[in-house]
């Protein structure tokens, strides 16, 4: 009892200190004497770009760059380039479609729903709850209107239905290809564990969504998207320094480290390598600890991420603290380590520099521990709020 009130006083010290961050931005945006163009401009013009141009030409940054000035972007706004593949503006054109005004706000609620649904989070305890609210990568998906809260809903959702509705599972993993640098893992995590019927959900839906994607923008579109992946092959090693400090990847820790990039280039194989291996060792389990190895390992397995994609890493250790705080079945360092996942990422929008290396090390230690095999303790009731449906389970199962 005594060490539960224990972390329940540290939790509300961390949400204070995380509480800080949207603070200071939303007084930035408040006195910023120009409009914002946060990263939700990007995705709604994507959409609108498409509804009104050659779908395949927005991968023609030329092109794109001046339909988004002519929408009020200032030439400073930022590099709003499209680099995703043609599944995805699928889901930008219904946005696009809307006045701006109206789907900057949509796209949080929704999207923001969708994660907490994910998690079922609104059965937490109120600082667990807080907490994802307030995150930095939280705070950072509000503030730029990133899809990070819709990626961490799809995968997080689809992990929580792996064992009971592994068809809608299936499917919501498969949907992941909308950003496939997150989607690198999730192979593996369907043949380890022989969810047959969630990987004919993501096939099927894979399918569905290219043949969709092929009628309504054309087979061209693809041979594009294809062509821009080429030629940004280079960005991850010849970028800029204000990509690399805020990417929480091994490549970019390691380019920060002063590595070269043939060093940046094994190390993110190992780390690949050490992702594989790790969602094989819990490809057995359903606990939220072994939920949780999925996104810590596809930041370490991907040389391509960014502050917002931290929702998923976010969302998978607070269901992990969610789940085991009641009855304090933490292991040594565990609990430390999981608030440093929620808290360091902080650094990132902050341009720390080669400091920055520290979030993929913290997240890799938190990745061995979480997919070490539980402890066997005495049975105990496992919350119905855990997505194992009532079962009964081991203690650090929970």
């Amino acid at each position: 009892m005594t060490q539960d009130r224990e972390r329940q006083r540290i939790l509300l010290v961390v949400l204070a200190v995380c509480a800080v961050q949207p603070a200071v931005w939303a007084f930035n945006v408040v006195i910023a004497p120009e409009r914002l163009f946060p990263d939700f401009f990007g995705l709604w013009s994507f959409g609108r770009y498409a509804l009104t141009h050659a779908p395949a030409t927005i991968y023609d940054n030329r092109l794109l760059y001046a339909f988004q000035t002519g929408l009020g972007a200032p030439p400073d706004a930022g590099d709003y380039s499209y680099l995703y593949p043609p599944w995805t503006l699928l889901l930008f054109v219904p946005v696009g479609a809307l006045p701006y005004a109206v789907a900057w706000p949509a796209w949080l609620v929704v999207t923001f729903a969708m994660y907490a649904w994910a998690l079922a989070a609104w059965r937490w305890q109120r600082p667990v709850f807080g907490l994802l609210l307030l995150a930095p990568s939280s705070a950072v998906g509000f503030l730029t209107g990133q899809n990070g809260f819709l990626t961490a809903a799809l995968m997080l959702g689809g992990m929580r239905l792996l064992w009971t509705r592994p068809l809608a599972a299936g499917i919501m993993l498969g949907a992941l290809c909308c950003k496939p640098q997150l989607a690198i893992l999730v192979p593996f995590v369907l043949l380890f564990g022989r969810h047959w019927r969630a990987m004919a959900g993501a096939f099927l839906c894979v399918a569905v969504l290219s043949l969709a994607a092929t009628l309504a923008f054309g087979a061209d579109a693809w041979d594009a998207w294809l062509q821009s992946m080429l030629g940004q092959a280079g960005t991850l090693t010849a970028g800029r320094q204000r990509l690399r400090d805020m990417m929480p990847t091994l490549t970019s820790a390691v380019l920060l480290s002063g590595g070269t990039a043939g060093t940046a280039y094994i190390v993110q194989i190992a780390g690949a390598l050490g992702g594989v291996l790790a969602v094989w060792r819990v490809r057995h389990r359903r606990d939220a600890g072994a939920r949780a190895v999925l996104p810590l390992a596809t930041i370490l397995a991907t040389p391509y991420a960014f502050p917002y994609d931290l929702t998923i890493t976010t969302g998978a250790v607070l269901a992990v603290i969610a789940a085991r705080l009641p009855d304090g079945r933490f292991g040594p360092l565990e609990f430390p380590l999981l608030l440093a996942c929620i808290v360091l990422p902080v650094m990132l929008p902050a341009h720390v520099g080669a400091m920055a290396a520290v979030v993929p090390v913290v997240y890799a230690a938190t990745l061995w521990i979480m997919s070490a095999e539980p402890v066997r303790l005495e049975p105990v009731a496992v919350p119905s709020w855990c997505g194992l449906d009532g079962r009964r389970a081991s203690p650090r199962e929970s």
